[in-house]
């Protein structure tokens, strides 16, 4: 099971966008091709990432919950892959 995170990054065109940072074991591909179709089937258009970022982990803050800020800067990225919207 991958542990995921969404977070808005700002953007002057659109106010926002989505970028959802993944936590997956082994990824390749297929399976980021699959992630990107199946949120474009079960998801409402204005909530598709627009972006994925792959990490070994996710920072957390010092109470053990998802430091999006951290997740903004890039902290602990391997990979980023666009939606294609």
């Amino acid at each position: 099971m991958a542990e995921c995170a969404v977070v808005p990054v700002p953007d002057e065109a659109v106010t926002n966008r989505l970028l959802a940072c993944v936590v997956v074991r082994e990824c390749d591909a297929a399976d980021v091709a699959r992630l990107m179709r199946t949120c474009r089937e079960r998801l409402p258009y204005c909530m598709v990432p627009h972006h994925f970022a792959f990490h070994d982990t996710l920072p957390r803050t010092s109470t053990g919950k998802v430091d999006r800020r951290a997740l903004l800067t890039g902290a602990g990225r391997d990979s980023q892959t666009s939606a294609g919207r």
